[in-house]
């Protein structure tokens, strides 16, 4: 977006404030929403007493995202990969998320969407990696709900 507003902004007259103007415009259109089965699974796991962490390679934004999504009462803590200068599959993003949640790298599962930056990252940390692929993947899972009976 940045590329598109800055290209606005040199042609027209007061280019600095238009570019301002079509960048907050731009971001206020975003809409963010979590997928269906994110807080029910969220609510199963805090009622079993399961810590849980949002790691994310994302901006500075990501507790504004968990907020605006109703998903930020419901998770223990979330680290931004802008935030910790780590981004995965980086071990220093995931040790930070061990250390909010307080636990240990084999009792922990980290579960995304990325083979490489998710899953060969929380292997590497030493974190039990599950692929979710919504759309469906050999070895992985289609929804958060398959993970509840494996708790």
């Amino acid at each position: 977006m940045r590329a598109v507003v800055g290209d606005l902004g040199r042609h027209r007259r007061g280019g600095g404030l238009f570019r301002d103007l079509v960048f907050a415009a731009l971001m206020d259109s975003l809409r963010f929403h979590a997928f269906a089965d994110s807080a029910p699974f969220l609510h199963q796991v805090r009622a079993r007493g399961i810590r849980t962490v949002v790691v994310s390679n994302w901006d500075f934004s990501l507790h504004e995202r968990l907020r605006e999504t109703g998903l930020a009462g419901l998770v223990d803590g979330a680290i931004a990969s802008a935030e910790i200068g780590s981004a995965k599959p980086d071990g220093a993003i995931f040790a930070a998320a061990l250390e909010i949640a307080g636990t240990r790298p084999d009792e922990t599962w980290h579960v995304g969407d990325t083979p490489e930056a998710d899953v060969e990252g929380a292997r590497a940390a030493g974190i039990h990696p599950v692929l979710i692929a919504r759309q469906g993947a050999a070895g992985a899972v289609r929804s958060l709900a398959e993970l509840i009976p494996l708790l």
